[in-house]
């Protein structure tokens, strides 16, 4: 009877551990999952093509502190959120719960300075336009980042697909920053 009930205890073990590791592995974010973090590889070209145009933009502008422009100085709060090292870096980077619960909030933040901005500045009705779209889409940004955060019955395919969507919806923002910005110094070049 021992012999039984030992054989029966070290599979009975053996299938937990196996259960437990496949789930860990095809369902990163499951209650069961050990790790309940997923390692994103992002696509090389892409985050390349993003370095260089983040690198463009952070020369365009410059973060003068004598500069008493509200809008220059938000700079300065909303290019980090756009230099994330996943985003800019070609390198596997590992994204578990607090990584994603520090997306929502970085995006959080950004979308209230720039709402700030929105209703404290005087902008030309182009210029307001192009902050709007920023704004929805940082809107959108949180929306994948809290379908992100409560993805634990979604398989590993699906989460990699949602972090690239939401790979390539920050470039998508980061481009609209980026336009509002522009319209904006040369409106201000325009008027000097």
């Amino acid at each position: 009877m021992k012999k039984v009930s030992k054989r029966f205890l070290f599979i009975s073990i053996g299938a937990i551990v196996l259960f437990m590791l496949g789930m860990s592995w095809f369902f990163p974010y499951s209650p069961f999952s050990i790790y309940k973090s997923y390692i994103y590889k992002p696509d090389p070209v892409v985050a390349e093509g993003y370095a260089q145009d983040l690198n463009t933009f952070k020369n365009t502008y410059n973060p003068s502190t004598t500069d008493d422009n509200r809008t220059n100085n938000m700079n300065q709060y909303i290019v980090p959120l756009f230099e994330q090292d996943w985003l800019i870096h070609k390198d596997k980077a590992k994204m578990g719960n607090p990584q994603i619960e520090s997306f929502l909030i970085e995006v959080k933040e950004a979308r209230q300075n720039l709402l700030s901005l929105l209703v404290e500045e005087d902008y030309t009705r182009e210029e307001r336009e192009y902050l709007m779209i920023t704004v929805e889409g940082l809107l959108g940004l949180e929306e994948s980042i809290v379908d992100l955060k409560f993805s634990h019955s979604e398989s590993r395919s699906t989460i990699n697909r949602q972090f690239r969507n939401l790979h390539v919806s920050y470039i998508n923002t980061f481009g609209r920053y980026a336009t509002f910005y522009e319209v904006f110094q040369n409106k201000g070049r325009a008027s000097e």
